[in-house]
This record gives structure tokens, sequence and C-alpha cells, in this order.
């Protein structure tokens, strides 16, 4: 069974293109398209594997990608929105390695709050940058905002995954920087 922790969001889909059941996708993480077996979707609740036909790189963050049982425009249309995600496994998967054997990645802190040492809310964690080389939270502040915190690991002084909170010592100024 697929399990949403055995997986990773690399993207998603935004529409089909052409009639032949090709779909245009953003694709957000560092993988190696020419590597991937299969695309994991939701559909209807349950994580479902989706065996790759095409895939096609377009642009520095786009793909072109076609689906096995996926064969005109109306079909397609059905997969825009859905998240695109991978198993956690597979050798496209560029992410580092876990080696602090915590079995989290960034990708997973998503939903938590951080909190400062002295236990201050700067907000919570709502999505993952990782378009640039230096990966960002952004992160939703009681008061509404949203700021970006780089991922890095000298910041983070503590996790608490059952209360999901993560405990960050950040830069004098960081929070300011929006």
């Amino acid at each position: 069974m697929i399990t949403l922790q055995g997986t990773a969001a690399i993207g998603h889909i935004i529409k089909p293109h052409g009639i032949h059941g090709e779909m245009s996708a953003v694709i957000e993480a560092d993988v190696d398209l020419d590597s991937l077996s299969c695309l994991i979707m939701d559909v209807d609740g349950i994580l479902t594997p989706f065996f790759i036909s095409s895939i096609r790189p377009r642009g520095s963050q786009g793909a072109l990608i076609k689906i096995d049982g996926v064969a005109d425009e109306t079909q397609a249309r059905a997969f825009a929105g859905k998240e695109i995600r991978i198993d956690r496994d597979d050798e496209a998967w560029l992410e580092p390695d876990d080696e602090d054997g915590d079995g989290l990645y960034a990708d997973d802190l998503r939903g938590f709050t951080i909190v400062t040492p002295s236990g201050d809310r700067v907000g919570e964690i709502t999505a993952l940058d990782t378009s640039t080389a230096n990966y960002l939270f952004h992160v939703l502040t009681p008061d509404g905002r949203t700021i970006y915190i780089p991922v890095a690991d000298e910041f983070i002084t503590s996790l608490d995954p059952d209360n999901r909170l993560i405990e960050m010592d950040l830069p004098d100024g960081i929070l300011d920087l929006q």
C-alpha cells in the first residue's frame, strides 16, 4: 500500500497539452525525469501509481507528461490540478539522504509550527519552495503574513514530530526580511 509518508511531492499537473493525452506539469523538486518509473497521484482519496509513457522537460520547471491509459484531452483534463508524488525510494529522487536518521524530510514538515527557543510562535509551515538552491519554508504568521525561512539544519534546535513543532534559533532580523 502506498502511504503519504512513503512518497514525496514533486509538482502538479497544470492542464492537458494537445489532444493525445499529454499533460503540462510543473516540477518543483530535484528529480531525474528520465529515471522516473511512475508518478503517484490521489484518485478518490487513494494514492495511485501511474506508469509513464513519456516525459520530457519543458523550460526550467516544466514537463510534458504522458501516462499509460490516458489517450485524449478529455482523460488528461481529469488530472488537472492534481499533485504529483513519487516513491521516496525511487532512484530519481535526488533529495539528500536523511543523515540524522529522524525519518523526516523538509517536505514532511508542512503543517508544523515554528517556535523560537523562548517559546514565541513564528508561524505554521504551509509550503516548501525548492525552486532555488536554498530551500525555503513558506510560513504563515499569526498576523496572516507569509514569510520565508531558509531550511537550514543550523537553525533547527529541536524537532517534536508528536506535537508537530520545530524550534528554530533564527538570526536577528530574518523575520523582518519580506
